[in-house]
């Protein structure tokens, strides 16, 4: 009779994948309900880029500057809503919720693929959604979010190298796929290129069963990926080149070195464990804990009697992203002069780290088996986990407090040109009345749309190395 009522596999899986995506997607229409779409100043440029586009006016920015900073797929996935009359932000909010989704589908079916605990799985998806992080890049209208998806489904794309090998058909079909992935990641944000070098290294590792062409046809698979997968980025490189900048947009001397962004990246880390109430040094601690907590659990998977003849495709893929990654990040800071590193930026890496700690987990527990402390150390590291998703589930009540009440993080800073040049003022304008606005130049939009609003509060370098903000700059220079 028990195995009567128990609900049929399929059904399981599908429950299992529905649910989170439900929930998550729930939660995001909740904290936007009252204001819509989040913006800040990437937004701004996004959506301003989206309108040139729509009117035919190329990739321009606002401030008639040529777009090239980023890559260039979400200002033109949000153009054609821009033309036919639909508020970009809006649809900037709906592409955001598909993409979560999509990242919480791919996230749920390579754990039910790969992760026999239920326990570790239900885990590894209560993190996920507990995030504050994955919360805030779903709200505000920027690219992390369908990033992350794209790059998912590149990762979850190598899967198939461990299917179907001794069919070369099968094998070019899930090249071509993991490609098209890639090149669309790529598209998205230029932190995509780090998937190339993972393919390939993955293509070269590798090889096809009976492969009898060696070397030789391991480099030119290789190649066929690398083309595929770069042509379209490349392109865009191209572009930005002939409009007058470099290949990845402008290069600025970097304030901040590449030992300044490892610690940078040590605190956002910190974050994601003990949340940013705390001292930067604490969080940098925590972050130094939390990279050396994974790298063991790894480690010590590896030395598992139930290590696998050969690690899934999809995990060294995951590993190789998360170290490509990181090089890339500490490398395009120190290219773009970001000052700091901010905890969104490590969303890519953290959420296949999530996934890939779950497989160390499960192969952990195999390992144990009946080991009789095996229930004490289980339930000692599941209480330390639930005290960390409630810590995390706090933090995101927090953030949609904040979403939902009046004026905070609803519409904050956007950057404005005088000239007014590209057709940004649609947006603002069709903000609802209660809307809180920011501008480093509150007298151009009350002149422009009578609407009132606050100075950014942006500190500048003043006479004698003093930090004032704008107004108190202008009222000084002579």
């Amino acid at each position: 009779m028990a195995e009567g009522a128990a609900a049929p596999p399929a059904r399981r899986s599908a429950w299992w994948t529905a649910a989170p995506i439900a929930c998550a997607m729930a939660l995001v229409l909740f904290a936007t309900a009252p204001r819509g779409p989040a913006l800040s100043g990437d937004s701004a440029v996004y959506l301003s880029v989206a309108d040139a586009l729509a009117h035919g006016r190329g990739f321009m920015q606002f401030n008639d500057v040529p777009y090239t900073r980023w890559a260039p797929l979400l200002p033109l996935l949000l153009a054609p809503w821009s033309a036919l009359g639909v508020d970009p932000a809006r649809a900037g909010l709906g592409m955001n919720l598909l993409a979560l989704a999509g990242v919480f589908a791919l996230a749920a079916a390579w754990l039910t693929r790969h992760v026999a605990s239920l326990a570790v799985r239900a885990f590894a998806l209560a993190f996920l959604f507990a995030s504050a992080t994955l919360l805030e890049a779903a709200v505000f209208v920027w690219s992390d979010l369908p990033f992350l998806a794209l790059a998912l489904g590149a990762l979850h794309a190598w899967d198939g190298l461990d299917g179907g090998a001794d069919d070369p058909a099968w094998r070019r079909r899930i090249v071509l796929v993991a490609a098209l992935w890639t090149a669309a990641a790529c598209l998205m944000r230029y932190a995509g290129l780090a998937l190339i070098p993972v393919g390939i290294a993955l293509l070269w590792s590798r090889p096809a069963a009976g492969d009898r062409a060696g070397r030789a046809g391991r480099a030119r698979e290789a190649a066929r990926f690398a083309a595929v997968a770069l042509a379209p980025i490349a392109l865009w490189c191209a572009h930005n080149v002939a409009v007058g900048g470099g290949p990845f947009g402008p290069h600025t001397a970097a304030g901040v070195g590449p030992l300044g962004h490892a610690f940078d990246l040590l605190v956002a880390f910190g974050v994601w464990a003990i949340g940013s109430g705390r001292e930067e040094s604490m969080r940098a601690w925590a972050g130094a804990a939390l990279v050396a907590g994974s790298a063991l659990a790894l480690l010590a998977a590896g030395r598992s009697a139930a290590w696998p003849a050969r690690v899934p495709a999809s995990v060294v893929a995951m590993l190789g992203f998360i170290v490509a990654s990181l090089a890339l990040l500490v490398g395009w800071s120190s290219y773009s002069a970001i000052e700091r590193i901010q905890e969104r930026y490590t969303i890519p890496f953290v959420v296949p780290g999530v996934l890939v700690a779950a497989w160390a987990a499960d192969r952990l527990l195999a390992r144990l088996g009946r080991v009789p402390a095996r229930r004490r150390l289980v339930a000692a590291v599941a209480g330390v986990l639930v005290f960390g998703i409630g810590v995390s589930a706090f933090r995101v009540a927090r953030h949609v407090e904040r979403y939902r009440g009046p004026g905070t993080w609803g519409y904050n800073t956007a950057p404005w040109d005088r000239s007014f040049a590209g057709g940004l003022l649609h947006v603002v304008a069709s903000l609802p009345a209660a809307a809180r606005l920011y501008s480093n130049d509150p007298a151009a939009i009350y002149a422009r749309l009578r609407r009132p609003a606050r100075l950014l509060p942006e500190l500048v370098p003043g006479p004698g190395g003093r930090a004032v903000v704008p107004a108190e700059w202008s009222a000084d220079r002579p």
